[in-house]
């Protein structure tokens, strides 16, 4: 909407993002003023620049009480209010207590304005996941990550939502978000959870094999069957795995106590192979050796912070 000037309702008060602005933004349905100046909108934004009209490019001198008003009424408050704090400097006013859904309205605005450079440093801190935040929180972060346009961010987002998320990734593609982020990227989620999950799979599922084809006394095999069944008590056979975040597996997978074979009541003249270093070396990547347990190794399951390094993935905004 082009820039538009008229009686001043002097009935609602101005916010002052800049005291001596030449330009007073009327923001939402509530027409709530924010007073600005139009050097910064310039600099910051061509489009927030260009609604400011000719007469400040002009070079006219304004007086503040003869600011040229510009009416924004499909924008958000909060969010303009904290973009325009950006813009002109004022860091203190941009507060980093801001809701998920909150940083995405932020960033719409920026996107909408073309501000995302001017904000790109202030947005950093707005999008770090809380460590107890819901799959929503994840949602509205991710579009938000999207739109300023920060690949860092958006690997991180991504990594936590592979590891909580159990649901169909398809269904956090609703509302406004849907019109924000490519569907595409909902299915590599899908794509990335699914292989990260089969990973764990095959980690805890290779795990009760034992290579001693010299052993005659039949450990191995009881070895193997102790374990699976102990995988079943923990409920960590890959037919439990789909209703469970991936992250929660692995916290059980971590915690799992060793199997326990039933005691022989003979020597194994191959008992030392079954502990001796180097079948535990060639075993290490798959196993982490138990203090205290001569036959047992823990799974060795991928490390959380591994698998947002390696499992997750960035996307550039090349669609």
């Amino acid at each position: 909407m082009a820039a538009k000037e008229g009686s001043k309702d002097m009935s609602i008060d101005v916010d002052e993002v800049a005291t001596d602005g030449d330009v007073v933004l009327i923001v939402g349905s509530n027409k709530t003023k924010l007073r600005v100046h139009s050097l910064f909108l310039k600099t910051a934004s061509k489009v927030l620049g260009a609604k400011a009209g000719t007469r400040t490019s002009e070079g006219q001198d304004i007086s503040k009480d003869d600011a040229q008003e510009v009416f924004l009424p499909e924008d958000d408050v909060g969010a303009m209010k904290t973009l325009c704090a950006v813009i002109h400097l004022r860091s203190h006013a941009a507060s980093d207590a801001f809701t998920p859904s909150e940083v995405l309205k932020i960033a719409i605005a920026a996107d909408k304005y073309d501000c995302i450079v001017a904000l790109r440093d202030a947005s950093g801190h707005w999008l770090k996941p809380a460590e107890n935040g819901s799959i929503d929180d994840l949602k509205f972060l991710m579009a938000a990550a999207y739109l300023f346009d920060n690949a860092r961010a958006f690997k991180e987002i991504t990594a936590a939502l592979i590891l909580h998320h159990t649901d169909s990734y398809l269904a956090l593609a609703q509302g406004q978000v849907e019109s924000l982020i490519p569907r595409k990227i909902f299915c590599m989620l899908k794509e990335r959870r699914s292989g990260t999950r089969l990973k764990l799979q095959q980690v805890l599922v290779n795990s009760a094999m034992y290579d001693s084809s010299d052993c005659r006394c039949g450990w191995a095999d009881e070895y193997a069957f102790a374990y699976m069944a102990l995988l079943e008590r923990e409920i960590l056979l890959p037919e439990n795995m789909l209703s469970q975040s991936i992250a929660h597996l692995m916290q059980r997978a971590e915690q799992m106590d060793g199997p326990t074979p039933p005691q022989k009541d003979f020597s194994c003249e191959q008992a030392k192979g079954h502990r001796n270093e180097a079948t535990q070396e060639a075993r290490r990547p798959l196993h982490r050796r138990s203090p205290g347990r001569e036959h047992y190794s823990k799974p060795n399951v991928p490390d959380p912070a591994v698998v947002e390094g390696e499992m997750s993935f960035k996307i550039i905004r090349v669609f």
